[in-house]
Order: C-alpha cells, then structure tokens, then sequence
C-alpha cells in the first residue's frame, strides 16, 4: 500500500504538475483519493503500532 501511494505521489509530480496535462477537475479528484489513501495509510500503521506494543507489553508482564 505505501509502495504504491508514492508511486501514485511521484507519478503525478513528475507527470501531471509540470505539464499541467490534466483538467484542474481531474488534478483535484486525483489528488482527494492520494489524501484518502495517505489517511487510511496512517490509520493502518498506527493500529499496527498499538497492537505492537500491546504485544510487547504482554511479552513484558510473563517475562516478570
């Protein structure tokens, strides 16, 4: 999932801003999915991260 929003990110800074080839609509609507994308992203890692250290905390009160 990350991979491919920095893919979508470079391709669309190095393909569509410099050459202003794309309608203003389509910039716009391609833009609101990389933001949706980068949102769901972040909610991932952080779920990951919250079961990572509930992980570790478990880890931690049978090692005592």
């Amino acid at each position: 999932m990350a991979e491919g929003l920095y893919e979508q990110q470079r391709a669309y800074k190095e393909t569509e801003l410099p050459n202003a080839t794309m309608a203003p609509q389509e910039a716009i609507q391609l833009l609101d999915e990389i933001i949706e994308d980068t949102k769901r992203l972040a909610a991932f890692n952080w779920v990951s991260a919250k079961q990572q250290d509930d992980d570790a905390r478990d880890y931690s009160f049978k090692a005592l």
